[in-house]
Protein backbone atom coordinates (compact mmCIF):
# COMPACT_ATOMS: atom_id res chain seq x y z
CA UNK A 1 0.00 0.00 0.00
CA UNK A 2 2.71 2.50 0.99
CA UNK A 3 4.90 1.67 -2.01
CA UNK A 4 2.13 2.11 -4.59
CA UNK A 5 0.30 5.08 -3.06
CA UNK A 6 1.51 8.68 -3.48
CA UNK A 7 2.56 10.76 -0.51
CA UNK A 8 0.21 10.59 2.47
CA UNK A 9 -1.26 13.84 3.77
CA UNK A 10 -1.82 14.29 7.48
CA UNK A 11 -5.24 15.50 8.58
CA UNK A 12 -7.24 15.41 11.81
CA UNK A 13 -10.77 14.78 13.05
CA UNK A 14 -11.68 16.29 16.44
CA UNK A 15 -7.98 16.47 17.27
CA UNK A 16 -7.23 12.87 16.24
CA UNK A 17 -4.66 12.66 13.40
CA UNK A 18 -5.07 10.41 10.37
CA UNK A 19 -3.35 10.06 7.00
CA UNK A 20 -4.91 10.16 3.54
CA UNK A 21 -3.55 9.25 0.12
CA UNK A 22 -5.44 9.40 -3.19
CA UNK A 23 -4.72 7.18 -6.18
CA UNK A 24 -6.16 7.85 -9.63
CA UNK A 25 -6.93 4.84 -11.83
CA UNK A 26 -8.88 3.96 -14.98
CA UNK A 27 -7.25 6.70 -16.98
CA UNK A 28 -8.19 9.36 -14.47
CA UNK A 29 -11.86 8.39 -14.26
CA UNK A 30 -11.66 6.70 -10.85
CA UNK A 31 -10.17 8.05 -7.63
CA UNK A 32 -9.48 5.74 -4.70
CA UNK A 33 -8.60 6.88 -1.20
CA UNK A 34 -6.42 5.04 1.31
CA UNK A 35 -6.63 6.20 4.91
CA UNK A 36 -5.01 4.95 8.08
CA UNK A 37 -4.78 6.09 11.69
CA UNK A 38 -3.52 4.90 15.06
CA UNK A 39 -5.97 5.46 17.90
CA UNK A 40 -6.69 3.74 21.21
CA UNK A 41 -3.93 1.18 20.55
CA UNK A 42 -5.58 0.18 17.29
CA UNK A 43 -4.62 0.63 13.64
CA UNK A 44 -7.62 1.73 11.56
CA UNK A 45 -7.58 1.41 7.76
CA UNK A 46 -10.40 2.68 5.51
CA UNK A 47 -10.95 3.25 1.79
CA UNK A 48 -12.76 6.58 2.20
CA UNK A 49 -12.01 9.59 4.37
CA UNK A 50 -15.60 9.83 5.58
CA UNK A 51 -15.41 6.37 7.14
CA UNK A 52 -12.15 7.29 8.88
CA UNK A 53 -13.67 10.40 10.44
CA UNK A 54 -16.68 8.44 11.71
CA UNK A 55 -14.44 5.68 13.10
CA UNK A 56 -12.27 8.14 15.01
CA UNK A 57 -15.29 9.86 16.50
CA UNK A 58 -16.64 6.52 17.71
CA UNK A 59 -13.26 5.69 19.27
CA UNK A 60 -13.15 8.98 21.21
CA UNK A 61 -16.84 8.91 22.28
CA UNK A 62 -17.40 8.16 25.98
CA UNK A 63 -20.64 6.29 25.16
CA UNK A 64 -21.60 4.45 21.96
CA UNK A 65 -23.43 6.81 19.60
CA UNK A 66 -26.19 6.06 17.10
CA UNK A 67 -23.42 5.71 14.49
CA UNK A 68 -21.69 2.94 16.44
CA UNK A 69 -22.27 -0.76 15.87
CA UNK A 70 -20.69 -1.68 19.21
CA UNK A 71 -24.00 -2.50 20.98
CA UNK A 72 -25.11 -4.75 18.10
CA UNK A 73 -21.76 -6.55 17.96
CA UNK A 74 -21.67 -7.10 21.72
CA UNK A 75 -25.26 -8.42 21.67
CA UNK A 76 -24.26 -10.98 19.03
CA UNK A 77 -21.06 -11.86 20.89
CA UNK A 78 -23.13 -12.76 23.96
CA UNK A 79 -24.27 -15.91 22.09
CA UNK A 80 -20.66 -17.03 21.53
CA UNK A 81 -19.40 -19.57 24.06
CA UNK A 82 -15.89 -19.89 22.63
CA UNK A 83 -13.90 -16.96 24.00
CA UNK A 84 -10.45 -18.11 22.85
CA UNK A 85 -8.39 -15.74 20.73
CA UNK A 86 -9.02 -15.89 16.97
CA UNK A 87 -6.96 -14.80 13.97
CA UNK A 88 -9.94 -13.13 12.32
CA UNK A 89 -13.34 -12.02 13.62
CA UNK A 90 -16.08 -10.65 11.38
CA UNK A 91 -19.54 -9.32 12.25
CA UNK A 92 -22.38 -9.34 9.67
CA UNK A 93 -25.67 -7.50 9.42
CA UNK A 94 -27.22 -10.24 7.31
CA UNK A 95 -30.60 -8.48 7.10
CA UNK A 96 -29.06 -5.47 5.36
CA UNK A 97 -26.94 -7.71 3.15
CA UNK A 98 -30.05 -9.57 1.99
CA UNK A 99 -31.61 -6.26 0.92
CA UNK A 100 -28.47 -5.08 -0.91
CA UNK A 101 -28.70 -5.16 -4.70
CA UNK A 102 -25.00 -5.87 -5.25
CA UNK A 103 -24.94 -8.67 -2.71
CA UNK A 104 -27.91 -10.42 -4.34
CA UNK A 105 -26.39 -9.96 -7.79
CA UNK A 106 -22.92 -11.33 -7.03
CA UNK A 107 -23.67 -13.85 -4.27
CA UNK A 108 -22.87 -16.99 -6.24
CA UNK A 109 -24.75 -19.50 -4.05
CA UNK A 110 -28.19 -17.95 -4.72
CA UNK A 111 -29.64 -19.35 -1.47
CA UNK A 112 -31.73 -16.29 -0.65
CA UNK A 113 -34.46 -18.34 1.03
CA UNK A 114 -31.99 -19.75 3.54
CA UNK A 115 -30.33 -16.40 4.22
CA UNK A 116 -33.70 -14.68 4.67
CA UNK A 117 -34.16 -16.26 8.11
CA UNK A 118 -30.87 -14.82 9.46
CA UNK A 119 -30.53 -11.45 11.19
CA UNK A 120 -26.92 -10.95 12.29
CA UNK A 121 -23.84 -13.12 12.32
CA UNK A 122 -20.42 -13.43 13.90
CA UNK A 123 -17.60 -15.36 12.21
CA UNK A 124 -14.29 -16.30 13.84
CA UNK A 125 -11.37 -18.05 12.15
CA UNK A 126 -8.12 -19.41 13.51
CA UNK A 127 -5.17 -21.43 12.22
CA UNK A 128 -4.43 -24.70 13.97
CA UNK A 129 -2.08 -27.61 13.50
CA UNK A 130 -4.70 -29.58 11.54
CA UNK A 131 -5.91 -26.74 9.32
CA UNK A 132 -8.12 -23.69 9.31
CA UNK A 133 -11.07 -23.71 11.70
CA UNK A 134 -14.04 -21.41 11.25
CA UNK A 135 -16.92 -20.87 13.67
CA UNK A 136 -20.12 -19.06 12.68
CA UNK A 137 -23.00 -17.89 14.86
CA UNK A 138 -26.20 -16.43 13.42
CA UNK A 139 -29.28 -15.06 15.19
CA UNK A 140 -32.51 -16.32 13.63
CA UNK A 141 -35.40 -14.02 12.89
CA UNK A 142 -38.54 -14.33 14.96
CA UNK A 143 -40.47 -17.42 13.91
CA UNK A 144 -37.54 -18.97 12.02
CA UNK A 145 -36.62 -22.49 13.03
CA UNK A 146 -33.62 -24.72 12.59
CA UNK A 147 -33.62 -28.17 11.10
CA UNK A 148 -34.44 -31.43 12.82
CA UNK A 149 -31.36 -32.86 14.59
CA UNK A 150 -30.05 -36.28 13.57
CA UNK A 151 -28.69 -38.44 16.36
CA UNK A 152 -25.22 -39.95 16.18
CA UNK A 153 -26.82 -43.41 16.24
CA UNK A 154 -28.76 -42.57 13.04
CA UNK A 155 -25.85 -40.89 11.24
CA UNK A 156 -23.31 -43.73 11.67
CA UNK A 157 -25.10 -46.36 9.49
CA UNK A 158 -25.97 -43.75 6.84
CA UNK A 159 -22.33 -42.69 6.48
CA UNK A 160 -21.22 -46.32 6.13
CA UNK A 161 -22.77 -46.35 2.65
CA UNK A 162 -20.43 -43.59 1.39
CA UNK A 163 -17.90 -45.03 -1.13
CA UNK A 164 -14.24 -44.06 -0.88
CA UNK A 165 -14.39 -42.02 -4.10
CA UNK A 166 -17.40 -39.96 -3.04
CA UNK A 167 -16.33 -36.35 -3.47
CA UNK A 168 -19.27 -34.57 -1.83
CA UNK A 169 -21.30 -35.97 1.07
CA UNK A 170 -24.26 -34.30 2.76
CA UNK A 171 -26.14 -35.61 5.79
CA UNK A 172 -29.42 -33.88 6.65
CA UNK A 173 -33.13 -34.41 7.29
CA UNK A 174 -36.54 -33.01 6.41
CA UNK A 175 -39.48 -34.21 4.32
CA UNK A 176 -39.54 -31.16 2.02
CA UNK A 177 -35.81 -31.27 1.25
CA UNK A 178 -36.00 -35.05 0.83
CA UNK A 179 -38.39 -34.67 -2.12
CA UNK A 180 -35.99 -32.32 -3.87
CA UNK A 181 -33.07 -34.66 -3.16
CA UNK A 182 -34.96 -37.62 -4.66
CA UNK A 183 -35.65 -35.72 -7.89
CA UNK A 184 -32.07 -34.48 -8.13
CA UNK A 185 -30.62 -37.94 -7.51
CA UNK A 186 -32.69 -40.01 -9.92
CA UNK A 187 -33.09 -37.82 -13.01
CA UNK A 188 -31.62 -34.43 -12.19
CA UNK A 189 -33.45 -31.14 -11.59
CA UNK A 190 -37.10 -30.94 -12.51
CA UNK A 191 -37.60 -29.40 -15.99
CA UNK A 192 -39.19 -25.98 -16.29
CA UNK A 193 -42.74 -26.89 -17.18
CA UNK A 194 -45.18 -24.43 -18.68
CA UNK A 195 -46.26 -21.79 -16.24
CA UNK A 196 -49.99 -22.39 -15.58
CA UNK A 197 -50.52 -18.64 -15.83
CA UNK A 198 -48.82 -18.59 -19.20
CA UNK A 199 -50.89 -21.48 -20.49
CA UNK A 200 -54.12 -19.86 -19.32
CA UNK A 201 -53.07 -16.57 -20.89
CA UNK A 202 -52.26 -18.29 -24.16
CA UNK A 203 -55.72 -19.88 -24.20
CA UNK A 204 -57.35 -16.51 -23.56
CA UNK A 205 -55.30 -14.59 -26.13
CA UNK A 206 -55.84 -17.32 -28.76
CA UNK A 207 -59.54 -17.84 -28.07
CA UNK A 208 -60.51 -16.02 -31.26
CA UNK A 209 -57.91 -17.72 -33.48
CA UNK A 210 -59.51 -21.17 -33.62
CA UNK A 211 -59.72 -20.96 -37.40
CA UNK A 212 -56.04 -20.33 -37.86
CA UNK A 213 -54.08 -22.88 -39.86
CA UNK A 214 -51.87 -23.55 -36.84
CA UNK A 215 -54.74 -24.00 -34.38
CA UNK A 216 -54.35 -27.78 -34.26
CA UNK A 217 -50.62 -27.50 -33.66
CA UNK A 218 -51.18 -24.83 -31.01
CA UNK A 219 -53.67 -27.02 -29.16
CA UNK A 220 -51.30 -29.94 -29.15
CA UNK A 221 -48.44 -27.77 -27.92
CA UNK A 222 -50.51 -26.19 -25.16
CA UNK A 223 -51.42 -29.62 -23.79
CA UNK A 224 -47.78 -30.70 -23.73
CA UNK A 225 -45.42 -30.40 -20.79
CA UNK A 226 -43.49 -27.55 -22.44
CA UNK A 227 -44.69 -24.12 -23.54
CA UNK A 228 -43.16 -24.58 -27.00
CA UNK A 229 -42.41 -27.88 -28.68
CA UNK A 230 -40.82 -25.90 -31.50
CA UNK A 231 -40.20 -22.23 -32.27
CA UNK A 232 -43.04 -21.60 -34.73
CA UNK A 233 -45.14 -18.51 -35.47
CA UNK A 234 -46.62 -18.56 -31.96
CA UNK A 235 -43.26 -17.64 -30.45
CA UNK A 236 -42.79 -14.72 -32.86
CA UNK A 237 -46.21 -13.30 -31.99
CA UNK A 238 -45.85 -13.84 -28.25
CA UNK A 239 -42.56 -11.97 -27.96
CA UNK A 240 -44.17 -8.57 -28.55
CA UNK A 241 -47.78 -9.45 -27.75
CA UNK A 242 -49.10 -6.56 -25.64
CA UNK A 243 -52.40 -8.30 -24.97
CA UNK A 244 -50.62 -11.35 -23.58
CA UNK A 245 -49.23 -9.42 -20.60
CA UNK A 246 -52.73 -8.41 -19.55
CA UNK A 247 -54.01 -11.93 -20.01
CA UNK A 248 -51.12 -13.22 -17.92
CA UNK A 249 -52.16 -11.06 -14.96
CA UNK A 250 -55.74 -12.39 -15.08
CA UNK A 251 -54.60 -15.97 -15.53
CA UNK A 252 -52.23 -15.68 -12.58
CA UNK A 253 -55.17 -15.31 -10.18
CA UNK A 254 -57.13 -18.25 -11.57
CA UNK A 255 -54.13 -20.56 -11.85
CA UNK A 256 -53.06 -20.00 -8.23
CA UNK A 257 -55.92 -22.23 -7.12
CA UNK A 258 -55.05 -25.06 -9.50
CA UNK A 259 -53.17 -27.97 -7.98
CA UNK A 260 -49.73 -28.41 -9.53
CA UNK A 261 -48.67 -31.81 -10.75
CA UNK A 262 -46.55 -33.56 -8.09
CA UNK A 263 -42.87 -33.76 -8.91
CA UNK A 264 -41.03 -37.06 -9.19
CA UNK A 265 -39.53 -36.49 -5.75
CA UNK A 266 -42.93 -35.91 -4.19
CA UNK A 267 -44.38 -39.02 -5.80
CA UNK A 268 -41.49 -41.23 -4.73
CA UNK A 269 -41.35 -39.75 -1.21
CA UNK A 270 -45.02 -40.60 -0.73
CA UNK A 271 -44.16 -44.28 -1.32
CA UNK A 272 -41.43 -44.35 1.34
CA UNK A 273 -42.03 -44.90 5.05
CA UNK A 274 -39.51 -42.82 7.00
CA UNK A 275 -39.11 -42.07 10.69
CA UNK A 276 -39.34 -38.56 12.10
CA UNK A 277 -37.12 -36.81 11.26
CA UNK A 278 -36.52 -38.29 7.80
CA UNK A 279 -32.72 -38.61 7.80
CA UNK A 280 -30.84 -39.14 4.56
CA UNK A 281 -27.33 -38.91 3.10
CA UNK A 282 -26.41 -37.58 -0.35
CA UNK A 283 -23.28 -38.71 -2.20
CA UNK A 284 -21.93 -37.11 -5.37
CA UNK A 285 -18.92 -37.83 -7.53
CA UNK A 286 -17.69 -36.62 -10.90
CA UNK A 287 -16.30 -38.54 -13.84
CA UNK A 288 -14.71 -37.72 -17.18
CA UNK A 289 -15.46 -40.27 -19.86
CA UNK A 290 -12.72 -40.67 -22.44
CA UNK A 291 -15.23 -40.73 -25.30
CA UNK A 292 -17.01 -37.57 -24.14
CA UNK A 293 -15.95 -33.97 -23.74
CA UNK A 294 -18.09 -33.02 -20.76
CA UNK A 295 -17.85 -34.04 -17.13
CA UNK A 296 -20.57 -36.29 -15.74
CA UNK A 297 -21.90 -36.22 -12.18
CA UNK A 298 -23.27 -39.28 -10.40
CA UNK A 299 -25.67 -38.94 -7.47
CA UNK A 300 -26.70 -41.36 -4.76
CA UNK A 301 -29.17 -40.95 -1.91
CA UNK A 302 -29.30 -43.17 1.17
CA UNK A 303 -32.58 -42.88 3.10
CA UNK A 304 -33.33 -44.31 6.52
CA UNK A 305 -36.64 -46.21 6.47
CA UNK A 306 -39.05 -46.56 9.36
CA UNK A 307 -39.04 -50.33 8.91
CA UNK A 308 -37.19 -52.89 6.76
CA UNK A 309 -38.39 -52.83 3.14
CA UNK A 310 -40.53 -49.82 3.95
CA UNK A 311 -41.00 -48.80 0.32
CA UNK A 312 -43.63 -49.66 -2.31
CA UNK A 313 -41.32 -50.93 -5.02
CA UNK A 314 -43.72 -51.51 -7.97
CA UNK A 315 -45.30 -48.08 -7.58
CA UNK A 316 -41.89 -46.40 -7.26
CA UNK A 317 -40.57 -48.14 -10.37
CA UNK A 318 -43.63 -47.05 -12.32
CA UNK A 319 -43.23 -43.43 -11.19
CA UNK A 320 -39.60 -43.39 -12.37
CA UNK A 321 -40.28 -44.97 -15.78
CA UNK A 322 -43.24 -42.63 -16.34
CA UNK A 323 -40.98 -39.66 -15.63
CA UNK A 324 -38.28 -41.01 -17.95
CA UNK A 325 -40.79 -41.27 -20.79
CA UNK A 326 -42.20 -37.80 -20.11
CA UNK A 327 -38.78 -36.15 -20.09
CA UNK A 328 -36.81 -37.99 -22.75
CA UNK A 329 -39.22 -39.74 -25.14
CA UNK A 330 -41.11 -37.96 -27.89
CA UNK A 331 -44.86 -38.45 -27.52
CA UNK A 332 -46.08 -41.46 -29.53
CA UNK A 333 -42.64 -43.01 -29.99
CA UNK A 334 -42.14 -46.65 -29.10
CA UNK A 335 -40.12 -47.03 -25.95
CA UNK A 336 -39.71 -50.21 -23.92
CA UNK A 337 -38.29 -49.48 -20.46
CA UNK A 338 -37.89 -52.40 -18.10
CA UNK A 339 -36.43 -52.88 -14.65
CA UNK A 340 -33.64 -55.44 -14.29
CA UNK A 341 -31.62 -56.61 -11.27
CA UNK A 342 -27.90 -57.16 -10.90
CA UNK A 343 -26.08 -57.90 -7.62
CA UNK A 344 -28.97 -56.63 -5.56
CA UNK A 345 -29.40 -53.41 -7.58
CA UNK A 346 -32.53 -52.71 -9.60
CA UNK A 347 -32.01 -50.43 -12.60
CA UNK A 348 -33.80 -49.19 -15.73
CA UNK A 349 -32.83 -50.94 -18.95
CA UNK A 350 -33.78 -50.18 -22.56
CA UNK A 351 -34.65 -52.67 -25.25
CA UNK A 352 -32.34 -52.94 -28.24
CA UNK A 353 -32.92 -50.24 -30.82
CA UNK A 354 -34.98 -48.10 -28.44
CA UNK A 355 -34.85 -44.35 -28.60
CA UNK A 356 -31.93 -42.89 -26.65
CA UNK A 357 -32.60 -41.44 -23.20
CA UNK A 358 -29.59 -39.12 -23.55
CA UNK A 359 -27.66 -41.03 -20.92
CA UNK A 360 -30.41 -40.82 -18.32
CA UNK A 361 -30.87 -43.78 -16.03
CA UNK A 362 -32.03 -44.66 -12.53
CA UNK A 363 -31.28 -47.39 -10.01
CA UNK A 364 -32.12 -48.38 -6.46
CA UNK A 365 -31.43 -51.01 -3.82
CA UNK A 366 -32.91 -51.89 -0.45
CA UNK A 367 -30.62 -52.98 2.36
CA UNK A 368 -32.53 -53.73 5.53
CA UNK A 369 -34.06 -50.45 6.71
CA UNK A 370 -32.12 -48.34 4.21
CA UNK A 371 -33.11 -47.37 0.67
CA UNK A 372 -30.41 -46.44 -1.84
CA UNK A 373 -31.41 -44.35 -4.87
CA UNK A 374 -28.81 -43.58 -7.54
CA UNK A 375 -28.45 -42.05 -10.96
CA UNK A 376 -26.46 -45.08 -12.17
CA UNK A 377 -26.36 -48.75 -11.23
CA UNK A 378 -22.59 -48.56 -10.73
CA UNK A 379 -22.86 -45.96 -7.99
CA UNK A 380 -25.70 -47.88 -6.33
CA UNK A 381 -23.52 -51.00 -6.31
CA UNK A 382 -20.58 -49.01 -4.91
CA UNK A 383 -22.66 -47.80 -1.96
CA UNK A 384 -23.63 -51.38 -1.09
CA UNK A 385 -20.00 -52.46 -1.41
CA UNK A 386 -18.86 -49.64 0.88
CA UNK A 387 -21.36 -50.74 3.51
CA UNK A 388 -20.08 -54.33 3.36
CA UNK A 389 -16.41 -53.39 3.48
CA UNK A 390 -16.88 -50.82 6.27
CA UNK A 391 -13.47 -49.34 5.44
CA UNK A 392 -12.73 -45.65 5.08
CA UNK A 393 -16.17 -44.70 6.34
CA UNK A 394 -16.62 -41.04 7.21
CA UNK A 395 -16.35 -40.18 10.88
CA UNK A 396 -19.79 -39.49 12.32
CA UNK A 397 -20.48 -36.35 14.37
CA UNK A 398 -19.77 -36.65 18.09
CA UNK A 399 -23.36 -35.68 18.89
CA UNK A 400 -26.68 -34.70 17.31
CA UNK A 401 -26.43 -32.53 14.21
CA UNK A 402 -28.96 -31.12 11.76
CA UNK A 403 -26.53 -30.86 8.84
CA UNK A 404 -23.15 -32.36 7.94
CA UNK A 405 -21.26 -31.87 4.70
CA UNK A 406 -17.86 -33.18 3.63
CA UNK A 407 -15.98 -32.09 0.50
CA UNK A 408 -13.06 -34.34 -0.45
CA UNK A 409 -10.94 -31.89 -2.39
CA UNK A 410 -8.04 -34.27 -2.96
CA UNK A 411 -10.36 -36.84 -4.59
CA UNK A 412 -11.89 -34.31 -6.98
CA UNK A 413 -8.72 -32.38 -7.84
CA UNK A 414 -7.38 -34.52 -10.74
CA UNK A 415 -10.66 -34.34 -12.62
CA UNK A 416 -11.05 -30.67 -11.72
CA UNK A 417 -7.68 -29.95 -13.37
CA UNK A 418 -8.77 -31.75 -16.54
CA UNK A 419 -12.01 -29.82 -16.64
CA UNK A 420 -10.27 -26.47 -16.13
CA UNK A 421 -7.77 -27.26 -18.89
CA UNK A 422 -10.62 -28.13 -21.24
CA UNK A 423 -12.35 -24.83 -20.50
CA UNK A 424 -9.15 -22.97 -21.34
CA UNK A 425 -8.61 -25.00 -24.53
CA UNK A 426 -5.32 -26.17 -23.10
CA UNK A 427 -3.56 -29.50 -23.67
CA UNK A 428 -0.03 -29.60 -22.23
CA UNK A 429 2.71 -27.10 -21.54
CA UNK A 430 5.05 -28.93 -23.92
CA UNK A 431 3.91 -26.74 -26.81
CA UNK A 432 5.05 -23.60 -24.97
CA UNK A 433 8.45 -22.25 -26.00
CA UNK A 434 9.16 -20.50 -22.73
CA UNK A 435 7.24 -20.63 -19.46
CA UNK A 436 8.10 -16.98 -18.92
CA UNK A 437 6.29 -16.10 -22.13
CA UNK A 438 3.42 -18.54 -21.59
CA UNK A 439 -0.01 -17.05 -21.23
CA UNK A 440 -1.48 -17.53 -17.76
CA UNK A 441 -4.89 -19.16 -18.17
CA UNK A 442 -7.64 -18.18 -15.75
CA UNK A 443 -9.21 -21.59 -15.08
CA UNK A 444 -6.34 -24.07 -15.46
CA UNK A 445 -3.63 -21.84 -14.00
CA UNK A 446 -5.20 -19.38 -11.56
CA UNK A 447 -8.03 -21.48 -10.10
CA UNK A 448 -6.28 -24.86 -10.03
CA UNK A 449 -3.06 -23.44 -8.60
CA UNK A 450 -4.92 -21.47 -5.95
CA UNK A 451 -6.58 -24.64 -4.63
CA UNK A 452 -3.26 -26.51 -4.69
CA UNK A 453 -1.49 -23.67 -2.90
CA UNK A 454 -4.04 -23.78 -0.10
CA UNK A 455 -3.28 -27.52 0.18
CA UNK A 456 -6.61 -28.35 1.77
CA UNK A 457 -7.39 -32.06 1.64
CA UNK A 458 -10.93 -31.96 2.97
CA UNK A 459 -13.59 -29.51 4.15
CA UNK A 460 -16.15 -30.50 6.79
CA UNK A 461 -19.22 -28.41 7.67
CA UNK A 462 -21.49 -29.07 10.64
CA UNK A 463 -24.62 -27.12 11.61
CA UNK A 464 -26.83 -27.14 14.69
CA UNK A 465 -29.42 -24.83 16.26
CA UNK A 466 -29.80 -23.91 19.91
CA UNK A 467 -32.76 -21.65 20.64
CA UNK A 468 -32.55 -18.61 18.35
CA UNK A 469 -28.87 -19.18 17.50
CA UNK A 470 -27.67 -21.12 14.47
CA UNK A 471 -24.09 -22.35 14.78
CA UNK A 472 -21.85 -23.67 12.01
CA UNK A 473 -18.42 -25.26 12.39
CA UNK A 474 -16.18 -25.50 9.32
CA UNK A 475 -12.82 -27.27 9.29
CA UNK A 476 -10.42 -26.97 6.33
CA UNK A 477 -8.00 -29.88 6.87
CA UNK A 478 -4.50 -29.91 5.41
Amino acid sequence: LFKQAPKFEERSADGAPYYVSEVTTDGGHLKQQFCFAYADNKVIVTTTEGLMIRALRNVKAAQPSADSLLPDVLAMAAHVKDTAAADLTMWLDQTRLNANLYFNTYWIHKNESELARLETGLVRMKLTARGLEEQRWFTLKSGARGGEPISRESSIPLLRFVPADGQLVRLTSGAASLSRAVSQTLLGPEPRHSNPSFKAAREQSNSDTAGDDNSENQSGAENSSEAYRRLDSRFDSDVDDEELSGAMAKAQQSSSTQAAKPSLGERVSALIKTPAPAAYCEVMRSRLDREKLFVGFDHALIIELAEPNGVERPAMEKAVTDELRARFVVAGAEQNLTWQEENGVRYVAQSAGAQSLLGASAAYAVSGKYLVLASTKNLAADTLRARDLARGALAAPTGPTEYLAVVRISEAMPLFDKLMSTLDGKTTRADKKDDAEAEIKFFSDNLSRLIKTLAFREVRVRRETEGSTLQESITYSW
